[in-house]
């Protein structure tokens, strides 16, 4: 399956830090992506947020005199905290959105960046994707100018999946689109509603992860009417599809699919002086 959005999280306001939650449906090996953009200070004010598994810079940009942006990502572990810091200038307007990608390879996303442009609109450079169905991702994140509150129109052909505006100084947003070649892409704007000074646009390509079936599957009777069944875990697997047959030896027809989140299943019920045989499926969904 390609790689995926999941519905991403938001923060944003003033102050040495932004406090974003964890996305809603973010799981372990989901793909994070956390965009942060601040409108003062250096980027030497902007560390990795802490908490889980290690966060890693992607890029990095400064536009006009001092607005900032910092795209960070990492593979979820087993243990994330409920939300993170994003540590910025004293006094900064900052803004963070947080997107959690499933079935991603896990691989260090591919990145492109600009901060030209001018008016309403914010150019996103185009990029060369890993594969055939990577998922495409584009930031946008400007200053107001005047200072006010401003929408934004993603690119043609994307789905916006959120906006923020960070009081009157700050306003960030994100779009994707699944792509369907390893074409290059080509740049893409999006427009706000009124004109921004200071911008930058990222844009990302991230692989899809090749989904391995599981290995070392046992059945071991421990009753008349109960089989325990147990597997290899699979990385990027969110959940198990567990089939079942009875053994008549006939073609392959699954009587029963039962999902699971765990490694491990007890089937129970079953029919006395009866053989059973077993398939397990690694799903992301």
């Amino acid at each position: 399956m390609p790689a995926s959005p999941l519905t991403p999280s938001s923060a944003g306001g003033p102050g040495s830090s932004v406090t974003c939650n964890a996305p809603p449906q973010m799981a372990r090996d989901d793909l994070l992506l956390a965009f942060h953009a601040a409108d003062r200070g250096t980027l030497d004010d902007m560390p990795a947020p802490t908490g889980g598994a290690a966060w890693q810079l992607a890029d990095s940009a400064v536009a006009g005199d001092s607005y900032l942006v910092k795209l960070w990502w990492k593979v979820a572990g087993t243990a994330e905290p409920s939300g993170w810091d994003f540590v910025q200038a004293a006094g900064a307007d900052g803004a963070v959105i947080i997107l959690p990608v499933r079935g991603a390879a896990g691989n260090t996303p591919v990145t492109a960046k600009t901060t030209s442009g001018s008016g309403t609109a914010l150019p996103t450079p185009g990029i060369t994707p890993v594969g055939s169905d990577d998922l495409e991702v584009r930031f946008a994140a400007g200053v107001p100018y005047p200072y006010g509150s401003i929408t934004w129109t993603p690119p043609s052909g994307y789905t916006k999946q959120t906006e923020i505006m960070s009081r009157t100084y700050n306003a960030v947003a994100c779009a994707t689109r699944q792509l369907a070649s390893s074409t290059p892409t080509t740049s893409a704007d999006f427009i706000a509603s009124g004109d921004i000074a200071a911008r930058a646009g990222l844009t990302v390509s991230i692989a899809s992860a090749v989904l391995l079936p599981p290995t070392g599957l046992t059945a071991t009777p421990v009753s008349a009417t109960q089989i325990n069944l147990a597997w290899g875990s699979v990385a990027q697997a969110i959940a198990y599809d567990v089939q079942r047959q009875r053994w008549d030896g006939t073609a392959w027809t699954a009587e029963q699919t039962t999902r699971v989140q765990a490694t491990t299943l007890a089937d129970t019920g079953l029919a006395a002086a009866t053989r059973y045989r077993y398939r397990v499926r690694s799903v992301v969904t």
